[in-house]
């Protein structure tokens, strides 16, 4: 359900609009609860860096996008 709500987002908002982050940030959350952390990971950093680029390091978004991507890697330890 999220990756078909992620394709949409991408084709109706465009891939730099913030829900169409939210909806990656969703993407790498259920990842991560699958065990399928390579893959969640990927989906975080791309988010990040999206997120980076859009909103800018210090957005409140780009920041939880950070977090998530330290608590996946964190978790992996």
């Amino acid at each position: 359900m999220y990756r078909a709500t992620l394709v949409l987002m991408e084709e109706v908002l465009g891939k730099k609009y913030p829900y169409t982050l939210t909806s990656m940030s969703n993407v790498g959350g259920a990842l991560s609860d699958q065990g399928k952390y390579v893959e969640a990971e990927a989906m975080y950093r791309a988010t990040l860096a999206l997120g980076e680029e859009v909103l800018g390091k210090k957005h409140p978004s780009t920041l939880l996008s950070l977090y998530c991507l330290t608590y996946l890697l964190y978790q992996q330890r």
